[in-house]
Formats: structure tokens, sequence, C-alpha cells
């Protein structure tokens, strides 16, 4: 994956997929310094340079993770959030394999 986090500032959802099946939905709730851009850079991806392009971690390739894809959400509006990450959790474009709930 060669390109850069749109709006890595703000907090939304994210979901990884291994060609067109969801295996993880995740969350980054707050505005700098959590937003999406830091929770994706903690735990999937490797910035090549600051701003993108980016490749995955080690462990998400070895999923046969192909796309990572984000909803970012206004900062108003980030209330939002647990609740939408928890639908798509239960309804996903099939069934994310990875998630655990802790």
């Amino acid at each position: 994956m060669q390109t850069a986090i749109p709006q890595p500032q703000l907090p939304g959802v994210y979901a990884m997929a291994r060609d067109e099946t969801v295996v993880y939905i995740g969350k980054g709730e707050r505005e700098i310094p959590a937003g999406l851009g830091i929770r994706l850079a903690a735990h999937v991806i490797r910035a090549v340079r600051r701003g993108g392009p980016y490749t995955l971690r080690e462990k998400w390739q070895a999923a046969g993770v192909t796309g990572v894809y984000t909803l970012a959400i206004a900062s108003e509006r980030q209330y939002l959030i647990p609740a939408l990450e928890s639908y798509l959790i239960g309804h996903p474009p099939g069934r994310p394999e990875m998630n655990q709930r802790r």
C-alpha cells in the first residue's frame, strides 16, 4: 500500500480487508494526538515518511490484508464512533475473522 491517510488528524473508524472481505474493524476516537493517523501508525501501518506513503505492518501483510479503509468523523460528532464501530462489526460485508472483543 502506497498512499497517504486522508484526514489523519480526525477521529473515525477504519476497516482492513483481505480482497473484498472485511477482517478487522477499529477506531481512532480523538483528535490529535490520537486521531485515525496516530491509531493506524501505532497498530496497522508503517509510514515511509511523515504524511505517507505507508506500508502495512508485517502482522497484517502475513494475514493477507490488501486494503485499509477509513471513515473520518467530524470532531463534534465523535460520540458516534463507538456505536458506528459496533454496528460495522455486527454488519460487515463478510465476518470479521480477526476482531476479538476484550
